[in-house]
This record gives C-alpha cells, structure tokens and sequence, in this order.
C-alpha cells in the first residue's frame, strides 16, 4: 500500500479524493479499514463511491479506495463495467488502530497534554490549553505514535526552557496534532504544511475543533517548497530519509531550532546527529521509546 509518509523523489504526484463521511468531525468510533487495490487508472471511481468510502488515491499507476466495511465487490463490478483494462487486486481489512500505531485510538496523556477524541462522549467540548480534541481521520498523528509522543514532549520542552516560540512551522503536520498542540502552548502563529489533501483536511478540521484556526494556516502543499519561510521553531516529524534531505537544504531553513522526529533505529539516529552538526546545529535534548528517536536542535552562533 502507499502509505501517505512513505513519499520519495521518484513518486508522481498523488491524486487524492476525500469521501463525505471525512468532511466532518467524527461521531462515532473507526473500526476497520478495508482498502481495494487496483492497478491502472479509474479517474471517476472516487466520485462514484463518493458517499460511501473514506477516501481515495492514485500514484504511480495504483489506485486504492478506502472504505469502512467491504466493498471489494462493489468495486470490482464498477471497473468491469467502466474500467475493463483496470484490474482488481484484492481487498485488505486493517483495524484502524493499525493504521498508525498498532494501539487502540482511545483518550491518552502525553507531555501533560490529554488528548480526547471527537467520537468519545463530550469530546467536542473538552479542546483547553491542556486537551486536545481530534479527529485524525486517516492522516498521521492520533497521538499514540512513539514519534508523536517524542515531538509533543519536545514540542513542551522547547516551550519551556529558552526563548518561547512565537512563530512554529510544522512540516509534514499530519493530523494537526503537532500544531494546535503548539498553539495551545502560546504560539501566535502556525504555518503546518503537507503534500496529502487528507492531512491538511484534517489539519484545517482539528484547528478549528480546538479553536486554534485564527493561528493555525493550514497549507496543501510540498515541506520543502516552504523550507523558506521564517519560524522560531520548525517542527519535522517526518522519517529518516526526508530529515536527511531536509539538513541537507539547512541554508534555506529560516528558524532557530528544530524538532526532529520519525527517526527508527540507533544507526539513524547517529546519522542524523551528524548531519546536523554538518549542518550548524547541535542537539539539545533527546527523546527515545524502544527504536524511535527524536530530537531538540538548536542552530549554533
């Protein structure tokens, strides 16, 4: 499957389309995913299933269509019919705690902040300085990955000891949990940024669900065409490739420190700390949970 984080220099662009039900803050639990592959291309499929699926997209000639019970059959109907030189490659079933962390999406603490969820009982009425409330949809960032956990500590201790952000920029932001937790914080402007319509819809959706949206923008877009633009903090829960590539363009980078997270195993982590001495910046705080790693970093001079 393309999974939305797992984006590379070779990849054509991503078409994606959002299905009704994701338009909304979320009432009711998700359970399971279920995604129908298909190799080729089926332009208006998205718009058929429209009101009935979760989303879909199309990348290098693959299309998948997600939805919340099955629909294999449904769909391999509609190609024969439409699509004949499409082929159906089957149907998977994911529980959606496995969409992300391999935990159950339930309400949680992490860095002194709890965070609730829209479907839970008064969930949309418990946002606060210390609660978040979300509704991550299918974007990254329920709050329960080690790496998001590691960046909403960072996110606090980068608020809390030296100068306070004023200005954070979010880069790959996911669902938004990184940024309304830095506005909760006091940040008076939020620039989060992703390439997948699905993140920045949910993104724009739990800004405004944590009423965070007057300083919170929102942009669909690619991280590095807005490297650029100047920020106390820049945060980058990305992977071990991207924050590569990103250190490697330092010199655009307008910000004073960095979060970097998404880090897998030991080996990167030294290969990350390199490079950012490489690149003028020393680490000033580390977060760890099993083979994840995070970090603190401050630019030098």
């Amino acid at each position: 499957m393309v999974r939305i984080s797992d984006r590379t220099e070779t990849m054509t662009v991503m078409k994606e389309y959002l299905g009704t039900s994701l338009l909304a803050p979320r009432r009711t639990p998700y359970r399971e995913i279920f995604v129908s592959r298909i190799s080729g291309s089926a332009p208006l499929m998205a718009g058929h299933f429209r009101d009935s699926m979760l989303a879909s997209w199309e990348q290098d000639g693959v299309t998948e269509i997600l939805f919340e019970d099955p629909h294999g059959e449904d769909v391999q109907v509609y190609l024969s019919r439409n699509y004949q030189e499409a082929v159906f490659e089957g149907e998977t079933g994911i529980p959606y705690s496995d969409w992300e962390s391999g935990e159950p999406v339930q309400a949680m603490e992490a860095a002194g902040f709890q965070i609730r969820y829209t479907w839970e009982r008064g969930g949309g009425a418990r946002a606060g300085d210390s609660c978040l409330v979300l509704d991550p949809g299918l974007a990254f960032g329920t709050g329960h990955h080690p790496s998001t956990r590691q960046s909403l500590a960072l996110l606090r201790a980068a608020f809390e000891t030296g100068p306070r952000p004023r200005t954070v920029l979010d880069l790959g932001c996911g669902s938004g949990v990184l940024s309304v937790a830095a506005a909760a914080l006091g940040a008076q402007s939020v620039i989060a940024v992703d390439y997948s319509l699905v993140a920045a819809h949910a993104a724009r959706m739990n800004a405004q669900l944590n009423r965070a949206d007057h300083c919170v923008r929102v942009i669909h877009g690619d991280a590095f065409d807005n490297l650029e633009r100047g920020a106390d903090l820049a945060l980058c829960n990305l992977n071990h490739t991207l924050i590569k590539k990103l250190l490697a363009r330092s010199h655009l980078l307008k910000t004073a420190r960095l979060i970097l997270s998404g880090i897998h195993s030991r080996d990167r982590f030294d290969e990350i700390r390199g490079a950012c001495e490489g690149a003028g910046f020393g680490i000033l705080a580390t977060e760890r949970q099993g083979p994840w790693f995070s970090c603190l970093c401050a630019a030098r001079g």
